[in-house]
């Protein structure tokens, strides 16, 4: 592809995101890289050449390898801006292309959950996409999150376009900071771009560094969301909380109450009759959903007595220890699991399976459920467990467990509240103070 008529634009373009081609020294003019025309060279190829070896040479040099004995006085210590902007861009550049490569076929995963008998017109991404496109693979990507029609993702994924653009402006094939002239009519890369500003790269390429991994994690999170269940052709997760708290409690379904909220909320999500009672459906059904409309879903493995039979047991009474069966320890594993921040309550289920066939995992599991472990681990972190239950919506077990646990919840609030305390900042310069004395007195003996 020729660059020229697509580059000359982004010369004077100082809204772009990544590349400023300054007309003029501008700011941090020392950290212009000198590119196409006015490398002073009708020939750039040395140029690209030099740079990615000053590139290989100072990766290695950061990595504290010795220098070679063949090696040049001048190895890992080429600094010549003018050269090494090739590989730097050409670095981030296929950075954000993989990145932008490696999402789509999660989103593809989220929308197939989210629509598993209707593609809506899209077609199953390929396995190994032969384009160089940033711009294709972020125009494929925007299409499925929109067919996936949760804000979450979509958005972030708009908010990556002004980087998209920018980078296909200059260099659509992936080839303008890999070779200095186009392969298919030799005329030179970056010909319409006299500089590029680093400073002003690198403050892009960390925004949009940021921005991908955030779509990573989001993705990652969403992936595990919607293999849970909890949405509807119509709401994600985060939308059937939200009506969850807009109902009145399940006792007083069919009241006037209801009959309002059920109105505010069809308007507010534009939800016909049948959507709205899908909504509910769900809502019911999950435990984590059903906390806000006051309906608990009991754990039937669970009673106080398994409580206090688990706390025994952190004391060392093996007949405690004994006495728990799989089926309570299998419970009590999955709530230590679910009080954590990070784990969706929905995941409680998956944490009652039966133990695996499979060896390895079979080891795993029982490991994983010792009873020795379990009583240890409930004593150390009992706000876990009184979050999990809170969390899934068992509030008579939730207060079973503070009662046989109160000593341990009351020691770990002391024992944070007493961190909160502590001025570690000022500790570890007192620390440091102290250990340069001591030195200092070493020395002068």
């Amino acid at each position: 592809m020729d660059n020229t008529s697509s580059t000359s634009s982004v010369s004077t373009n100082i809204s772009n995101k990544l590349i400023k081609g300054y007309m003029s020294p501008g700011d941090n003019w020392h950290l212009n890289a000198c590119v196409g025309s006015n490398t002073g060279s009708s020939d750039n190829s040395y140029g690209y050449a030099e740079g990615f070896k000053a590139a290989a040479e100072l990766m290695l040099r950061l990595l504290n390898v010795d220098k070679p004995a063949a090696a040049d006085e001048n190895w890992g210590s080429d600094l010549l801006i003018d050269t090494l902007v090739y590989p730097i861009c050409y670095s981030a550049r296929h950075h954000v292309e993989l990145a932008l490569k490696r999402a789509v076929p999660r989103a593809w995963r989220i929308f197939k959950m989210r629509s598993p008998n209707d593609s809506h017109g899209l077609s199953e991404p390929r396995q190994n996409e032969l384009t160089h496109s940033v711009l294709d693979v972020w125009s494929n990507l925007d299409a499925i999150c929109e067919k996936t029609a949760d804000p979450r993702l979509s958005v972030l994924v708009k908010n990556l376009k002004p980087y998209v653009i920018d980078i296909d402006q200059i260099d659509r094939s992936g080839q303008t900071f890999r070779y200095a002239s186009n392969a298919e009519d030799s005329s030179a890369h970056l010909s319409g771009t006299s500089h590029i500003n680093l400073q002003y790269f690198a403050e892009g390429y960390a925004e949009v560094c940021a921005l991908l991994e955030e779509l990573q994690l989001r993705l990652n999170a969403l992936v595990v969301e919607y293999s849970m269940g909890s949405f509807t052709s119509k709401l994600n997760r985060d939308q059937l909380v939200e009506i969850a708290k807009l109902l009145p409690p399940r006792d007083q379904w069919g009241s006037p109450s209801f009959d309002e909220a059920r109105t505010n909320i069809r308007s507010s999500y534009q939800l016909l009759s049948r959507d709205f009672q899908k909504a509910c459906d769900i809502i019911q059904e999950k435990r984590a959903l059903a906390r806000f409309i006051g309906k608990s879903i009991p754990i039937d493995a669970l009673k106080r007595d398994t409580f206090v039979r688990l706390h025994s047991a952190s004391t060392g009474s093996q007949g405690a220890l004994a006495s728990l069966d799989l089926e309570e320890r299998s419970a009590v594993f999955g709530l230590l699991q679910v009080g954590s921040p990070t784990v969706y309550p929905e995941q409680f289920e998956s944490f009652l399976i039966p133990r695996p066939t499979d060896e390895d995992a079979a080891i795993q599991f029982d490991l994983e459920r010792a009873p020795d472990y379990l009583a240890r681990r409930v004593s150390d972190r009992p706000d876990l467990v009184e979050r999990a239950l809170s969390v899934l919506g068992q509030g008579d077990l939730l207060s079973d467990f503070r009662g046989v646990y109160a000593q341990e919840l009351e020691d770990l609030r002391i024992a944070r509240e007493s961190c909160e305390e502590i001025d570690f900042a000022e500790l570890f310069r007192k620390l440091r103070h102290k250990k340069g004395a001591e030195g200092s007195s070493s020395v002068s003996s």
